[in-house]
């Protein structure tokens, strides 16, 4: 006899050998992925899609499968399915309030002696369910057979969830201006896995390289040609030869004065351990966020978009785009 859950996450399938533990990991549900009205959730997660409830959540794409059988078929006893708070499931993947099998803390039971609920259950196997994830936090989800023939014997399965997102602050509006349209279009972003933790509009500007170094009353630029400001900072010229072209050891000095030295981890290596600071390619530079939004799965780091905002974001959804790709890695002195 055995009951069993078998799950997928962010990572794909998770081996039986690890579903108590660490677990899945799938997104807290906070963005919005059908554009809704922002004014749900506001301010801090506007249009969030956990919030909706009622109808089916076009585009939905962060619930995560999830299969439950019991061997042998049997028709006595009872099967018990039930999510601890912060967890959701659901009949379909796009949700709508129809197909919501458990909420949030609570369970679902199936007599197997009467025959409708024997066959719902049988169904639901088939078909197979979608976890969804409405909190940060973890959440245990768990498949128990009971069978009483005088005293009760139960038989269970159970996966541990953690649900993560970029969650430090707030999510990005959709509809005017769209912020997540804007923000993507800078690199790999992907939903849930950035945010925006400053949006102040107004002078003194600052830049990326200036942030990475913590400061947010300086604009820096690597060579004079590529002045945007009468009070921008040339690193070629402050802290090098003025010839127009910005080397490693010229950058290597600015960071020094800032009080930062390159890290024994070097690009393409994840930047663990000590790293603080990323450069990339295209003159962009941001400092590792020391949050906990990756759940010990995300290295977190915070960019500052040029005259735009500041984002958190997992390490390398930058790579790629119009920053380029990470050269270079500081770690303080």
């Amino acid at each position: 006899m055995s009951t069993n859950l078998t799950a997928n996450d962010l990572y794909g399938s998770v081996a039986e050998s690890d579903e108590e533990d660490p677990g899945g990991f799938i997104y807290f549900n906070l963005d919005n992925d059908n554009d809704s009205n922002n004014s749900l959730g506001t301010p801090k997660r506007p249009g969030a899609d956990y919030l909706e409830t009622t109808n089916s959540v076009t585009g939905e794409d962060d619930l995560k499968s999830l299969s439950m059988s019991l061997s042998p078929s049997l028709e006595l006893g009872e099967i018990i399915l039930s999510a601890e708070s912060g967890a959701k499931i659901w009949k379909s993947d796009t949700k709508d309030s129809t197909n919501l099998v458990v909420d949030s803390g609570s369970y679902k039971t199936w007599n197997l002696y009467n025959g409708e609920e024997r066959n719902e259950f049988l169904s639901l196997c088939s078909s197979g369910l979608y976890v969804e994830g409405v909190a940060t936090g973890n959440a245990t989800v768990k498949l128990e057979y009971e069978e009483t023939n005088g005293s009760a014997r139960i038989h269970r399965d159970l996966i541990k969830y953690t649900f993560i997102a970029a969650d430090c602050d707030r999510q990005p509006k959709t509809d005017s201006p769209d912020e997540r349209t804007t923000a993507e279009s800078i690199g790999n972003l992907t939903h849930c896995e950035w945010s925006i933790t400053d949006d102040t509009d107004a002078p003194p500007y600052y830049n990326c390289i200036a942030w990475s170094v913590g400061e947010t009353n300086a604009w820096y630029v690597d060579i004079e040609a590529h002045r945007m400001h009468g009070y921008d900072i040339v690193i070629d010229d402050e802290w090098g030869d003025g010839d127009g072209t910005m080397t490693t050891a010229e950058l290597d000095a600015f960071y020094d004065a800032k009080g930062y030295e390159p890290s024994a981890i070097q690009p393409p290596s994840e930047p663990t351990g000590d790293v603080v600071i990323m450069y990339y390619s295209g003159f962009h530079g941001d400092r590792k966020r020391g949050c906990s939004c990756g759940s010990g799965k995300w290295i977190m780091f915070e960019s500052k978009c040029g005259e735009w905002v500041k984002m958190e974001h997992v390490y390398n959804q930058l790579n790629g785009g119009m920053y380029g790709s990470p050269t270079r890695y500081y770690k303080d002195k």
